[in-house]
């Protein structure tokens, strides 16, 4: 992460920041519905609370990790992933 992170510009960091409706969408899918996803989750296959638990856990993540290499190697936008 930190040698992808390091790899791009100033310019490529700010560009995707200015779209407004992006970061809202990033925000909402990552705080409010991913969370939700996975309490609807475990109450549908009834996890012990542990699991439950851990299951919360990891809806609360933001992002996941391996994106901007997936995007990297797609040649996608690595900023924005």
């Amino acid at each position: 992460m930190s040698g992808i992170g390091l790899g791009l510009t100033l310019s490529q960091i700010v560009a995707p920041l200015r779209n407004v409706k992006l970061i809202v969408l990033a925000v909402i899918m990552n705080f409010v519905i991913v969370p939700l996803l996975a309490v609807v989750t475990a109450r549908l296959l009834r996890l012990d609370e542990p699991f439950a638990l851990g299951l919360l856990l990891l809806g609360l993540a933001a992002g996941a990790p391996f994106l901007p290499k997936v995007a990297g190697i797609a040649h996608g936008d690595v900023a924005s992933a």
